[in-house]
């Protein structure tokens, strides 16, 4: 799951903001995929 949220971070990553809010508000701008770590949790507890 980690290698979607990288490849989201690129061109889907305005989707995602406009999907789940709360997500572009934990990360502002533009996700780093060195933030994977983090990425996978945050998303999980949004989707859920």
């Amino acid at each position: 799951m980690q290698l979607r949220y990288t490849f989201r971070s690129d061109a889907c990553w305005t989707l995602i903001k406009i999907v789940d809010p709360a997500f572009g508000t934990a990360f502002p701008g533009e996700a780093p995929p060195a933030k994977t770590t983090t990425s996978p949790d945050a998303a999980s507890r949004t989707r859920n």
